[in-house]
């Protein structure tokens, strides 16, 4: 049999052959570069707190109906990806929440999906080795945003318009743009106020004009944003406010995203999954807001991806560190000191680079 195109011959196929699994559940799909885990992982605390079964598909694995999978992919391709929907469909699952990448667009690994909501958290700086620039990277992003991916008149997107390339998809044709902001006291989300505090976050956020306060153990203003995101996903797909602060309250912690490490030596360790400059930013703003004496940062880039990121990597870990450690992470094919020279390139003039046996004494 020929074909005209055979990326969307395996995508209708697979979705066909699997009886269109996503028609059988609330399907929730979160593009953007940062945030995309944790708002999964708050999307399916609210789902539980709904006495519903949750499906998620994401960076850190697949997950449903007390089966947990490797993730070989972010978003997995299109004929994995509709067997798991198969399976979830087929063990209960009622809403799927899923990370849905720009490989995944751009290889259109997703074409046959069809989402009752959307989300966009953020763009900056990541992937620069598979998109050939920041725009061929947005318009990889964008098109989950545009009508073919929505099941129908009711399905809603929304987006941080606190971010620049987020304030260009809002004119996007999504059935239903609706929009999150701490900038922003008109957005459909938006905040009234809020406490960051050193372990957790307070706030009256506002939504559809209704006050939902929430206490979250997640810490950081950038989680703020990701609490705002979920809460209002949901609230759409209706989640009750009481069913929403139950679930962002529940989620105690992310896997890797500043995840306390505990220990014997008073020291606040956190590990956290942050690998283009405007993550490390992001975490380490959160981290200097915090009492503290010093901050000392422990980072890596990984081989065959973005070198250009690796200065911009060092610059925004100087911004907030007292001292700093590179190491290696996941150097695949490259020389790993290659990468940390790459890496130095952009170390501030203040830090002194000192030999590692020296640190012992």
């Amino acid at each position: 049999m020929r074909v005209r195109d055979i990326v969307e011959a395996i995508n209708l196929i697979a979705a066909r052959f699997y009886r269109y699994p996503y028609r059988d559940m609330k399907m929730v799909g979160v593009t953007g570069t940062n945030g995309k885990s944790s708002i999964t992982f708050l999307v399916e605390s609210i789902v539980r707190r709904m006495n519903l079964s949750p499906g998620v598909i994401g960076t850190i694995n697949y997950r449903y109906s007390n089966k947990t999978l490797s993730a070989p992919n972010t978003t997995p391709d299109p004929i994995l990806l509709m067997r798991l929907l198969s399976d979830m469909r087929d063990n209960g699952v009622n809403v799927v929440v899923m990370e849905v990448s720009s490989h995944g667009l751009a290889l259109r690994r997703t074409v046959a999906l069809r989402f009752d909501a959307v989300v966009f958290t953020n763009l900056s700086r990541d992937h620069l080795d598979f998109h050939r620039d920041m725009e061929d990277y947005f318009r990889a992003k964008s098109l989950l945003f545009s009508r073919t991916y929505s099941k129908g008149e009711d399905s809603v997107a929304l987006i941080n318009i606190d971010d620049e390339y987020g304030k260009r998809l809002i004119s996007m044709d999504f059935p239903r743009m609706l929009s999150y902001s701490l900038e922003k006291d008109d957005a459909f989300v938006h905040c009234k106020r809020y406490e960051i505090q050193e372990d957790c976050i307070k706030a009256d956020i506002v939504i559809d004009s209704r006050v939902l306060s929430i206490h979250s153990h997640l810490i950081g203003l950038h989680n703020l944003y990701n609490i705002m995101a979920a809460a209002g996903v949901m609230y759409t797909l209706g989640a009750s406010f009481e069913e929403i602060y139950n679930g962002i309250y529940d989620l105690r912690f992310v896997p890797g995203r500043l995840q306390k490490v505990e220990n014997p030596f008073g020291i606040r360790c956190l590990v956290d999954y942050a690998h283009s400059d405007d993550s490390l930013r992001n975490v380490l703003k959160a981290l200097a807001a915090l009492d503290h004496r010093y901050i000392i940062t422990l980072f890596g880039a990984g081989g065959d991806r973005d070198r250009g990121k690796r200065p911009l990597m060092a610059r925004a870990v100087c911004e907030y560190s007292d001292l700093v450690i590179i190491t290696n992470d996941n150097p695949r094919t490259e020389d790993p000191l290659q990468i940390i020279a790459d890496i130095e390139k952009g170390m501030d003039e203040r830090f002194k680079k000192v030999a590692p046996e020296s640190l012992n004494g």
